[in-house]
Order: structure tokens, then C-alpha cells, then sequence
């Protein structure tokens, strides 16, 4: 009879526990990875929406061409951070959110005949910010709207 011992040492068993520590850590980062995607991408995919929004609300009310020229809300300078719901949108934009905006109208205008055409036209830009974990995110959205 033989008298050799079966099984496993101690250092294959470590070496196989290393192994095996490894790949969980690899799953646990893969987790956490996936959960900062989805969660950006939430607030990315919710910033575009009221981007779209408050674009869509300046065009049906005809904003361009009805409101007062340097309308706080609506000729915002570059920079300047406004809460979402701030005029005239206070009924029709969340209040409590992690989103500013800042909306530029610009009127464009035709000196000659054959530009007169854009006298009748307004550039919307409305940028929306938030802020991912100490740093600042911004989705623009540009359009043109012709008065009706």
C-alpha cells in the first residue's frame, strides 16, 4: 500500500483563495462602475429632457417675439445660473432639482431685402447644468424659431 496523502496543500489553497479574492474584487469594481454609469446617465438623460422642455415652452408661448427684450429668464449673459422653474416657467418645471439653466434668445435680423426673411427669426439656446460629483456638466440645445 502506498501511503501518499491526497488533497491540497496550503500554498495551492492560497494561491486558488488569491485567485478567487481577485475576481471578486474585479466584480465589486464592475459594480460600483456600472452604478456611477447608470446614475449619470439618469441626470444626463433628465437634463436633456428639460433642456427640450423649456426649449418646446418658449416656442409655443412665442417667446422670441412676445416677450419684453432682456427679460430676465429669457436674455440670460453667459454664465449666469438660474433655477430651473424660474420665470416665466414657475408652474411648469420641478423647483426642487439639481439642475440650473440659462436660456439666450437672439433675435436675428436682415439688413438688406433679400435677407429680410430673418427679421422673423429668433435662435433659442438653452443650456442646462448640474453638478456630478465636483464637477459641473452642461447639455446646450440650439434651435431656431420662425414667428409665426
Amino acid at each position: 500500500m502506498s501511503s501518499k496523502r491526497q488533497g491540497f496543500s496550503q500554498v495551492e489553497i492560497l494561491i486558488a483563495v488569491a485567485v478567487l479574492t481577485v475576481g471578486i474584487l474585479g466584480v465589486c469594481a464592475t459594480f460600483a462602475f456600472a452604478l456611477r454609469a447608470e446614475t449619470q446617465a439618469g441626470a444626463l438623460t433628465d437634463a436633456v429632457t428639460h433642456a427640450r422642455t423649456l426649449t418646446e415652452l418658449v416656442r409655443v408661448q412665442n417667446l422670441p417675439f412676445s416677450a419684453p427684450a432682456g427679460q430676465p429668464g429669457l436674455y440670460d449673459s453667459a454664465g449666469t445660473r438660474r433655477p430651473l422653474n424660474y420665470a416665466p416657467f414657475a408652474d411648469k418645471l420641478p423647483a426642487d432639482t439639481i439642475f440650473t439653466r440659462n436660456i439666450l434668445i437672439e433675435r436675428r435680423s436682415g439688413a438688406t431685402p433679400a435677407t429680410a426673411y430673418l427679421n422673423n427669426i429668433a435662435r433659442i439656446t438653452v443650456s442646462v447644468y448640474w453638478n456630478d460629483h465636483g464637477t459641473e456638466r452642461k447639455v446646450t440645445l440650439v434651435s431656431e424659431h420662425r414667428q409665426p
